[in-house]
């Protein structure tokens, strides 16, 4: 049986709000049934590109040119500060991975790392180099071209130097996730503290993502999420429709931001941790 490898962050990971959360008509899962492929999804919420490109390189004995192979690339500027806590990849991440298991130590270098050493140039350079070490795997073993769905907008990356590779038209946040608020709202703030929705997007529109990259992956085309496909101004995580609801959200996720309780630290437990 033919095989679908994804990798990325939130907008792919196979989990949400538990082990058990897990929805059939998440876009990943329809894409499955859609290819009449099994689905082996890597993805992590908050986790890294490097993340990712572990579990490319753990993968890519097995994947055959029977095979897919999609990315949800996340942002470069992330990185993967502690081995054991991959979720942990950006400067408000670290804070929380503070408050949950102490280790001041590991997080102080972490907060010096991004102040002192990390700058865009040289995230931009990584990303350049795992996109030329796919390109080169997929040449090498003759693999359809794998799919590469930006989540975000990243800059300075030109895609005519990657020809073995397909990358999405549009991002998964400008064009799908922002545009389901409602008009002016602030993700960052409307979504706190948890977003309900799988992969930060109501289920309608996972089914047309579904689609679109079915379409992308068999037909060899450009993957375009700029379009007025999918549905806008359709989530308000203050309405009290529970048949909405139960149709496009979490529900799991729904009932953790119902019982919010600020962070309060934990014990240090150092034994966790391995900066490198």
């Amino acid at each position: 049986m033919k095989k679908i490898y994804i990798v990325g962050d939130s907008f792919s990971s196979n989990v949400w709000a538990s082990n058990a959360d897990v929805s059939d008509n998440a876009w990943h899962q329809l894409l499955g049934k859609q290819l009449d492929a099994q689905v082996v999804n890597k993805s992590l919420i908050g986790s890294s590109q490097d993340y990712a490109w572990v579990h490319l390189h753990l993968c890519q004995p097995s994947i055959t040119p029977d095979d897919y192979v999609v990315v949800c690339l996340t942002h470069p500027a992330r990185f993967w500060f502690f081995e054991n806590f991959p979720m942990f990849s950006t400067i408000d991440q670290i804070d929380n991975c503070e408050q949950l298991y102490g280790v001041e130590p590991t997080t102080v270098a972490a907060r010096n790392f991004i102040k002192y050493f990390q700058r865009k140039s040289l995230d931009t350079l990584w990303l350049k180099n795992r996109l030329g070490w796919l390109a080169n795997a997929t040449y090498t073993n003759g693999w359809r071209k794998p799919l590469i769905i930006y989540s975000m907008q990243i800059d300075d990356l030109d895609q005519s130097h990657y020809p073995d590779l397909s990358f999405s038209k549009g991002y998964l946040h400008d064009h799908i996730s922002q545009p389901e608020l409602p008009p002016g709202a602030d993700y960052e703030t409307f979504v706190r503290p948890y977003d309900p929705r799988y992969n930060h997007m109501c289920l309608s529109n996972h089914s047309i993502l579904a689609e679109k990259i079915y379409n992308s992956l068999t037909a060899d085309t450009v993957l375009d999420l700029t379009g007025d496909d999918f549905k806008k101004d359709i989530f308000n995580v203050a309405s009290d429709d529970t048949d909405f609801q139960q149709r496009e959200l979490s529900l799991p996720m729904m009932g953790m931001i119902k019982n919010y309780i600020p962070v309060k630290k934990k014990s240090i437990i150092p034994a966790q941790f391995r900066f490198k």
